[in-house]
């Protein structure tokens, strides 16, 4: 994955529009369409705009990392869209993008970890109307509870050892294993 793929992805992600993206980071979008379907490289002072509006560098340069910066924009964007009340798109996707984003932190790591080639991932999210079964399959494995995906309805964690460890992560529950040898 690329810088243009990467901040396209945020854009979609927590933006929605890359004309509103460009307008809050002050840049002409066609430039801004340019550096996304890598045409340009963005320079130091389009990077520091990136980073404002709330991107994280590490992620957007390297691919590691959080999609979010550190800084108050990037906190509170990462809020907003693991609120799934503020996505604009259908319920079931909405919960999909807003449970990824909570639990994986965004769309690239989810991918690594579960190992799905990422345009598989983005074109079942973003363009097609329902994960298929086999997606929904690996957010099954990956501790989603299929269930509340499909109606918002009870826990957003799956009943397995995934589930278990999200659901407890996100109550600031650590717990200790201690593996003795036998």
């Amino acid at each position: 994955m690329n810088i243009g793929i990467r901040i396209k992805l945020f854009i979609q992600t927590c933006y929605k529009s890359q004309l509103f993206f460009a307008k809050q980071v002050d840049i002409d979008p066609t430039y801004l369409n340019r550096i996304i379907n890598n045409r340009h490289s963005p320079g130091v002072d389009i990077l520091s705009k990136f980073n404002l509006a709330g991107v994280s560098l590490d992620w957007l340069l390297n691919g590691t990392g959080s999609m979010y910066s550190t800084n108050s924009e990037g906190e509170k964007l990462k809020k907003t869209v693991s609120d799934s009340n503020k996505i604009t798109r259908n319920d079931t996707n909405n919960r999909v993008i807003s449970w990824i984003c909570e639990n994986y932190d965004n769309l690239e790591n989810f991918c690594k970890i579960f190992q799905i080639e990422f345009n598989k991932s983005y074109n079942i999210i973003y363009e097609i109307a329902m994960p298929d079964l086999e997606y929904l399959e690996i957010l099954n494995e990956a501790g989603c509870n299929i269930k509340w995906l499909h109606t918002g309805q009870g826990s957003r964690f799956g009943n397995n050892p995934a589930g278990t460890i999200l659901k407890m992560k996100s109550k600031n529950i650590h717990v200790n294993i201690n593996l003795k040898k036998c």
